[in-house]
């Protein structure tokens, strides 16, 4: 039971499973490996959604089924060679996971965007709400690092050979 969303379930665990809560429903056998989603279209007959994960963590794709329907928007997992997701306040990717990916997020405070190839490469770049560059940040490693915030302060390390940043 839940009393944010309004609903509940069952589990006969790991064999089946089904739960409900407000217009999503969604069924698993053999947890958490096989599991489908239904958001069931609202008042007007809009926003309804899908998803399924078989077998989990391989192939996921959801489509406005998350239980707190204002984050995850939209996600495809082809794990661990492609996947992307898409959030009211982030965009999430990746390439032969965990080297390559990336992650957008934005809001109020301002945006910032990360990308990794690890663990060669990372950077990041921020801006404020006004759009201005707040922070910027790339990792050659283990040749150098650069770091920029705002218009008074800049730092290159040359042969920066910790992985972790400010050490």
């Amino acid at each position: 039971y839940s009393a944010k969303n309004g609903g509940g379930g069952w589990l006969l665990w790991p064999l089946v499973g089904k739960n409900k809560f407000q217009r999503l429903e969604s069924w698993s056998f053999l947890w958490p490996f096989f599991s489908m989603h239904k958001r069931l279209p609202d008042e007007k007959g809009e926003d309804d959604g899908f998803g399924f994960t078989a077998p989990w963590p391989i192939l996921q794709y959801k489509r406005n089924v998350d239980r707190d329907e204002d984050n995850e928007e939209w996600k495809f997992y082809l794990w661990p060679i492609y996947g992307r997701s898409e959030r009211k306040a982030s965009e999430y990717q990746f390439i032969l996971w965990p080297f390559g990916s990336s992650l957008h997020t934005f809001g109020d405070q301002g945006d910032v965007e990360w990308a990794w190839a690890l663990p060669l490469y990372w950077s990041k770049h921020g801006t404020d709400k006004n759009g201005k560059m707040s922070e910027v940040y790339r990792h050659f490693w283990p040749f150098a690092s650069y770091l920029s915030k705002g218009d008074d302060f800049c730092e290159v390390r040359v042969l920066d050979i910790w992985i972790q940043r400010n050490m």
